[in-house]
């Protein structure tokens, strides 16, 4: 009986976590979950949250390492959290990352030339000339050298910096 208590307590906690915002604390079974399905191997690791404002709970971005079988896609992946009822991301939620992040951070405010962006495996195409970033710029720093990430017409823009 007591155990069938717990069961039913632990569920209903589970329901009641699948909607709520995203804590910065600790990852919630929701958070891993997400890892999970973007074929993270561990957990979700430095989550930050408020990818589309600083004041929003139900995004953010973590990043996680990747098992074997993603060796040639690429192992480090950075993770976009949309939990809004009406999806806002244009991208794809998963970044295949370059490097592993020490640090991650989201800029709101910054406007950079979207020709200082290329594509990730065309780094011959970059961003149009004359125009500025214009959302969130996910900003993935190792210590020496950082990447910045930006969502433009669908797909995700790098800018690699020292």
């Amino acid at each position: 009986m007591i155990r069938a208590a717990g069961l039913v307590l632990a569920l209903l906690l589970g329901l009641s976590l699948a909607g709520a915002p995203l804590d910065a604390g600790s990852p919630e079974p929701a958070l891993v979950r997400l890892a999970e399905q973007s074929g993270c191997s561990g957990p979700p690791l430095g989550y930050v949250a408020g990818y589309f404002s600083p004041a929003d709970p139900a995004s953010g971005i973590f990043w996680c390492r990747r098992g074997e079988r993603y060796a040639e896609e690429g192992r480090i992946v950075i993770v976009v959290v949309d939990r809004h009822p009406t999806r806002r991301l244009a991208c794809p939620s998963v970044i295949v990352a370059i490097n592993e992040p020490a640090a991650l951070r989201v800029l709101h405010d910054a406007r950079l030339p979207l020709t200082a962006f290329v594509v990730r495996h065309e780094p011959w195409r970059t961003g149009p000339e004359g125009h500025v970033t214009s959302g969130p710029i996910v900003d993935a720093a190792d210590g020496a050298v950082g990447e910045q990430w930006v969502c433009h017409q669908g797909a995700w823009l790098v800018r690699v910096h020292h």
